[in-house]
């Protein structure tokens, strides 16, 4: 297997895991795999641009799932910051997810301040 389909295989089970309704209801749209250093390893994630409630109102986020060692999930979201669109803001941030709970864990996006 090459490197490339390897690299796909990660973020494809993430895709199928969140399932396509979860994706519906956030608005998901630009899904691309990633690839991010976390301390010193490399890890295969899926990204994508979610419309999240924050506070009264809608706000489009970046949502990454990251694949960990302990075969848990990383879910991180973040925004530009106000008035510096270069700086990125976490909105919310969950290690030790587990498969079954990531639908859980992102359709409750919506009820983080």
């Amino acid at each position: 297997m090459s490197d490339i389909q390897e690299g796909m295989m990660v973020p494809e089970t993430i895709r199928q895991q969140i399932t396509v309704p979860v994706f519906m209801s956030l608005g998901a749209r630009e899904l691309r795999a990633d690839r991010v250093h976390v301390k010193a390893p490399e890890y295969d994630t899926l990204t994508f641009l979610a419309t999240i409630l924050s506070g009264h109102q809608k706000r489009v986020m970046r949502v990454r799932v990251i694949l960990d060692p302990s075969d848990t999930y990383t879910v991180k979201v973040t925004h530009p910051k106000r008035g510096d669109k270069s700086v990125e803001v976490v909105h919310f941030e969950r290690d030790y997810v587990y498969a079954d709970e990531l639908a859980r864990v992102l359709l409750s996006l919506d009820q983080v301040m």
